[in-house]
């Protein structure tokens, strides 16, 4: 049997695998967790961001591909349960148990609101901190599988991507206006919340919907849009505004498209450089190592009175941890699960 890194039940058999995403996915999720341990000043919130605009344009293509063979979109809501949950009620669990063993107080209100997909609208300073993210994305897939749904039965794509446009557009005014005069990341934690954070995935569903037209204005106007990813790149590190990375993650996407690659021996190679399979693995495993990267970080600075004992060692435990729950957890339940068993 010939051994994938990412198991066909996983990756899907709806869209065509890019192994340059989970390259980018790799390092965004070494941005937040460097975030979490206490580098990079703050910025780990660009993870998140570059995570939400490639889940916006995956999930957006893998829906457009059910509609047009008639897939019941129940198969989406099945699966996505399938691929995320009972992993993420394992983490919880863990987290809990070792926090009572431990004998530290931990209110279970966090926990609760973490498996209930809550957990935005709670504080996140603890152990389940990481997951408000999860739950604002999951809110969000809640309801746009069914705006996706009438958009494609009764509105043109021109009329529901001017819609998007719009909806991208207020959300962004809306953030400036509410910290209108001055600007301060996340004020009163409006960013955590479903109304507000879905701006990436829109914009990653905004690329999806149009891709076939943007990657010709691409081609054409390569230099262009490396210019928006050069200079996004730029307002990331220099403006907490988390807007500029989910327009680079957008040109990224763009910019890394075959098509463009054939054009351009610069994204021939940035192509191949973020498709490395050991660098697409890790960014397989973003999902398991996001979940027990707060755990871990918790046990080690428990047990570590100088807090943790070694980057190396941190991320040989995280590597561990995420290694054995994709290949013995989350892969095998998203086969069992999702109903995806099918015959040679």
């Amino acid at each position: 049997m010939k051994f994938s890194l990412l198991p066909k039940e996983v990756r899907g058999r709806n869209i065509s695998y890019r192994p340059e995403l989970d390259g980018i996915r790799a390092i965004s999720i070494v941005i937040v967790i460097m975030h979490h341990i206490g580098y990079l000043h703050g910025r780990g919130f660009l993870g998140v961001d570059v995570f939400l605009t490639l889940s916006g344009f995956l999930i957006t293509q893998i829906l457009m591909k059910y509609f047009d063979e008639g897939t019941k979109i129940r198969k989406f809501y099945r699966r996505r349960l399938a691929r995320l949950y009972p992993i993420l009620l394992i983490g919880v669990a863990s987290s809990v148990w070792f926090f009572d063993k431990k004998g530290l107080t931990q209110d279970i209100k966090p926990a609760i609101a973490s498996v209930l997909y809550v957990k935005n609208f709670y504080h996140w300073g603890d152990l389940t901190g990481p997951f408000w993210s999860l739950s604002a994305e999951e809110q969000f897939y809640l309801f746009f599988p069914i705006l996706l749904i009438l958009f494609h039965k009764y509105l043109s794509r021109r009329i529901f991507t001017g819609f998007l446009i719009v909806a991208i557009a207020a959300i962004w005014a809306g953030v400036l206006y509410i910290n209108y005069p001055i600007y301060v990341w996340n004020k009163d934690g409006i960013y955590n919340l479903v109304v507000f954070r879905p701006s990436m995935i829109l914009l990653g569903c905004l690329v999806a919907l149009n891709k076939e037209f943007l990657i010709r204005l691409t081609v054409r106007a390569r230099w262009v849009f490396m210019a928006i990813f050069l200079a996004s790149l730029y307002l990331c590190i220099t403006i907490q505004f988390p807007g500029f990375a989910a327009i680079g993650t957008a040109s990224a996407i763009l910019l890394l498209s075959e098509e463009v690659a054939q054009k351009s021996v610069a994204m021939r190679f940035f192509r191949a450089v973020l498709g490395f399979k050991p660098l697409a693995w890790i960014g397989v495993l973003s999902y398991s190592i996001y979940i027990w990267h707060m755990p871990i970080i918790l046990f080690l600075t428990s047990n570590w009175s100088h807090g943790l004992p070694s980057l190396w060692l941190f991320a040989a435990w995280v590597l561990g941890a995420a290694i054995a729950s994709f290949y013995l957890i989350e892969a095998p339940l998203q086969r069992l699960l999702s109903g995806s068993v099918r015959k040679n």
